[in-house]
Parts: structure tokens; sequence; C-alpha cells
């Protein structure tokens, strides 16, 4: 029996992250499992074309207003949105990307080690509890209470939400 395939819409931008490079990694991990179809978007235009069914973006670039609302017609019409790193903290200044993701993250603390607490839940099965990265780490007040938190680090003896 095989699995449909769907479009991934990816937007890979940064300022001041080579995100291009950085997420090399995970989209080769996610073509090689053969459940996508991966397209490469230099903006949010091309949700417009109606193809992808996800946006995996990651981008320290802010959106511009009408970006905003694309983002959100995207997500009213049944589309996903998976945001790495510094992308929430970029995009929800726009109160209408803030209100679809249900918080706003602040801006990041300095590079530092983190140990990363892996919680119990079928994404992150495969995962060792406890992850050691060299990263930032955008602080926030925390997600909407019916979020299903899946990794979370200590900073500053408070407990921040990482994924």
């Amino acid at each position: 029996m095989s699995r449909s395939r769907f479009t991934l819409l990816t937007l890979l931008s940064g300022r001041s992250h080579d995100y291009t490079h950085i997420a090399r990694p995970l989209i080769h991990s996610l073509e090689r499992m053969h459940h996508f179809d991966i397209e490469v978007a230099g903006d949010l235009g091309a949700l417009n074309e109606g193809r992808a069914r996800v946006l995996l973006a990651a981008s320290d670039v802010p959106l511009a207003g009408d970006q905003a609302a694309q983002l959100n017609e995207f997500v009213r019409r049944g589309g996903g949105v998976v945001l790495l790193h510094s992308t929430l903290a970029a995009w929800s200044e726009h109160d209408a990307v803030a209100e679809m993701a249900g918080w706003r993250l602040g801006g990041p603390a300095p590079l530092t080690e983190l140990v990363v607490r892996v919680a119990d839940h079928p994404v992150t099965e495969r995962l060792s509890p406890e992850i050691r990265v060299e990263d930032e780490l955008y602080v926030s007040e925390g997600p909407p209470a019916e979020a299903n938190v899946l990794l979370r680090a200590s900073w500053r003896y408070s407990d921040q939400v990482v994924a």
C-alpha cells in the first residue's frame, strides 16, 4: 500500500542566520522519506498557487502585512505551518500571525549550551530523553494551554518551550 505524497513548500531566508545551509539536513531527510514533493519558495506568494499543503519556514525576516494575510488565508483553507527557530519571533510581530499561533515569542537569549528535554509523544519517540545543543533560545510566556509541547529547556530558573 503506497502512501500519498503531498507538497511541502519550504521558505528559507535569513539576515542573521544562513537557514538555507542550516536546514539542508532536515530538507534532505524529508526528501528521502518519499512522502513529500518539496518545493522551494522565495516568498509566501507561492502559497497562492494552491499546490502546497504544508509550509515549512525558517526565516528571521519579518513579514509584510500582505504576507501575514496570505499566511492566515493559507491556514484558514486547511494548510499546515511549521515555523523553525526564529521564524515565529520574526513573524509574530503581526498580530494576525501571533493570534493564529496562539502566542508571541520574545527575542533570543545569548548563544549557550541548552539541555533540551524531550516529551513522551509519538513525534518524539525516537529521540533521546535529553538533547544537548548550542543555540540561542527564544524566550516567551509559553504557548496556549492546549498546545502539545514536545521539547523544553530550562533558562534562568524558568521552563521554556523549544518545540
